[in-house]
């Protein structure tokens, strides 16, 4: 009997078949107001072509050894874009367009130049954005520029022996030099920003330093120009919008039209 007893197990279990009373507790994670902005899939950027770097190191490169060997000429360049004083100061402490400076910082606008046109069609037309057709097409923007640039100094002392503006030729010719001097050193950080930190907005501000630029560089033509007694405002205009406006509108043509072709 005591063994008996002994094995018999008092626990209590809770029948398994027993029904539990819960009560429905409303879950934290509830929907959301949130609407995506992309439909997907999300469009992929086209990855950055391996030369764009080395163009970036190398228009450092060439800006630090500009600043590093010329230091005093490159203030009188930016000091030169406000106001004709300080143009004319530049003027008689040298001949600038013959200096190294100039070559440096000239070829240094030629790369940024060409990389801010290039920039423009890798975003707003990413169907040319294969190695070798962007390549060439930044290859084929700078050595249209560098001949564009070539044939309007050239155009500029025709007329000048035509017209006999020496002295206001070199002048206009200096301050075409150093608007495009800065604006190359402008471009160059909005550049590195851009194809680092890829956004439309970097690259609209790059072409609006550009067009600033571009626009207070023909108002100071325009200004050296009225210098010249002998001629009316209108042919001075008409003079500055043929050397200005017209080679640059046929610049971006032959632009498009390569893209077209490459395109096609």
């Amino acid at each position: 009997m005591r063994s008996a007893s002994l094995s018999h197990d008092t626990t209590w279990y809770w029948p398994a078949s027993a029904s539990l009373n819960r009560q429905e507790i409303p879950s934290p994670f509830a929907g959301h107001s949130l609407k995506p902005v992309h439909e997907l899939p999300a469009p992929r950027h086209a990855p950055m072509p391996v030369w764009i770097p080395a163009i970036l190191l190398l228009s450092v490169i060439l800006m630090v050894w500009a600043k590093a060997s010329y230091p005093k000429r490159i203030m009188q360049i930016f000091q030169a874009t406000l106001s004709r004083r300080n143009l004319k100061i530049l003027m008689k402490e040298g001949e600038i367009m013959n200096e190294q400076v100039a070559y440096i910082l000239g070829f240094l606008y030629v790369l940024m130049f060409s990389l801010l046109v290039f920039s423009g069609f890798r975003i707003w037309f990413p169907d040319h954005t294969g190695f070798y057709v962007s390549l060439q097409l930044y290859l084929l923007t700078g050595v249209v520029l560098v001949l564009f640039w070539m044939v309007k100094v050239m155009l500029i002392r025709i007329l000048e022996n035509v017209f006999s503006t020496g002295q206001t030729t070199r002048e206009y010719l200096i301050n075409l030099l150093v608007f495009t001097i800065v604006t190359g050193i402008f471009i160059l950080p909005v550049l590195i920003l851009s194809f680092y930190i890829p956004s439309r907005f970097m690259l609209l501000a790059g072409g609006g330093v550009a067009a600033l630029l571009f626009a207070w560089r023909f108002v100071r033509g325009f200004m050296i120009g009225l210098s010249l007694r002998r001629f009316s405002y209108l042919f001075l205009f008409v003079y500055l919008c043929t050397l200005e406006i017209l080679p640059l509108i046929l610049l971006v043509k032959l632009v498009l039209m390569f893209a077209g072709m490459a395109g096609g």
